[in-house]
């Protein structure tokens, strides 16, 4: 776990112009639908993990969905600062192309916006031959030609 101001130290490439972001969400609300930020994931273009934090839970967690998020209560019940994690993640990603998958969620969860010129979310691209948004794991597998999501998710390697 790293902070924003240590992360020149811990990385080699440091803070670069595109980084990557991806959250871990858990349910709240009686039908546990409505998804709450758990953790929150940034690597650099270099694939060097910049921020990697769980958040502690605001509201009474309804569903860990631990076989999709890979979240666990005792991930977060010591987790950090809703708002001190939305702060440090301003930090790192404001002014930089930001990469991610479906990052509307992602925005949602931390109550952010991103200049959309600087967004590159990988679900607005499509695969021959298949219709809608793709999954992340559909992409990495036809585009790149690896495996991910072989079970619970991790934000970092996502």
């Amino acid at each position: 776990v790293r902070h924003p101001s240590l992360v020149q130290v811990f990385c080699r490439h440091g803070i670069t112009k595109e980084v990557a972001l991806d959250c871990e969400f858990v349910a709240k609300g009686s039908l546990q639908l409505e998804n709450m930020l758990a953790r929150v994931s940034i690597v650099n273009s270099d694939l060097e993990c910049l921020y990697d934090e769980y958040v502690k839970p605001q509201e009474e967690v309804t569903n860990y969905r631990t076989h999709v998020s890979g979240i666990r209560p005792k991930d977060i019940e010591n987790g950090k600062d809703f708002h001190k994690v939305q702060k440090e993640v301003q930090e790192i990603v404001r002014g930089r192309i930001l990469v991610g998958h479906d990052l509307e969620h992602d925005f949602m969860a931390l109550k952010y916006s991103h200049r959309r010129d600087l967004v590159r979310d990988t679900s607005d691209y499509r695969i021959p031959d298949k219709y809608g948004k793709p999954k992340l794991k559909e992409l990495a597998k036809e585009l790149l030609g690896i495996d991910i999501q072989q079970g619970e998710h991790d934000s970092v390697s996502d």
